[in-house]
């Protein structure tokens, strides 16, 4: 199996304007699975555009301290201008949702009968009218033949048991067209002391949209307020007088964890890395 590289390809910018996410796994599918299946409840009851208001908070300061620093801002940010799935992320949630799910392939659903039939159905009315089209217009009967033959008249049989195929694929249709331009965000500025219950940012937006973004804030949000926060009480206790280097990146969770640690150790207050 030929490797690939992970996030967005080049040859398929998701928006335009602002930068993506610094780190490439950091896509719409980092989340779990539970926010599509929750993504695909609002979309069968038909109340995915409902106008919905998430805040997010956190209850307690990490290291039992009085305050925490808010980081990740930015990345949330590259994140929501960006959000788009691509058509391979499409097929890999199709994998992961359970094949009773509208857009299953033809075949795995019990009523594909039903879906078949409707493809046929769909193609005689295309054969009918082409005739009745053809023989208005004078023609003889060994020409209609020669159109049934056509490759535009096949074209159109294809088309149209596509469309057929693809008014059932309404869950993956759906997300195929999901974009946060319909999304408001509100939040304290990054690097800004934050406490407990208050909230820090707040996302407004379609609920079933908003829902999937859920994940993906929490785990941008949480680890770089951690690293900030830690950094910014290393420096409460060094003074202003002393230079700072985060050195952590042998014992970091991952490359990605080292990496976002160096750039919210900097911002809680450190000087450098090395």
């Amino acid at each position: 199996m030929e490797a690939k590289a992970n996030g967005p390809k080049q040859e398929e910018p998701r928006r335009t304007g602002i930068a993506g996410p610094t780190n490439p796994l950091v896509t719409p599918l980092l989340s779990d699975l539970y926010q599509f299946t929750m993504a695909y409840a609002y979309w069968k009851a038909g109340k995915h555009n409902e106008r919905a208001v998430f805040d997010l908070y956190f209850r307690k300061n990490p290291f039992g301290g009085e305050y925490t620093v808010f980081a990740g801002l930015e990345e949330c940010i590259r994140l929501i201008a960006n959000f788009k799935f691509t058509a391979e992320e499409i097929a890999f949630i199709k994998t992961s949702l359970p094949k009773t799910c509208e857009g299953t392939s033809i075949g795995e659903r019990p009523f594909d009968f039903f879906l078949l039939k409707a493809a046929v159905y769909k193609m005689k009315k295309i054969v009918d009218h082409l005739i009745i089209q053809t023989f208005s217009s004078g023609a003889k009967f060994s020409e209609c033949v020669i159109l049934l033959g056509s490759n535009d008249f096949m074209g159109q049989c294809k088309l149209g048991a596509t469309n057929c195929v693809l008014e059932q694929d309404g869950f993956y249709n759906y997300l195929r067209g999901v974009d946060c331009s319909d999304v408001e965000v509100y939040a304290v500025s990054e690097g800004s002391v934050v406490f407990p219950k208050v909230p820090l940012l707040r996302v407004e937006g379609p609920i079933a949209i908003v829902q999937l973004l859920e994940t993906s804030l929490l785990n941008l949000i949480n680890y770089a307020s951690l690293v900030a926060t830690n950094a910014a009480r290393h420096r409460f206790v060094a003074g202003k007088s002393k230079l700072l280097l985060e050195f952590g990146l042998r014992r970091a969770q991952g490359p990605d964890g080292g990496i976002g640690a160096s750039k919210y150790s900097y911002l809680g207050g450190f000087d450098a890395t090395r």
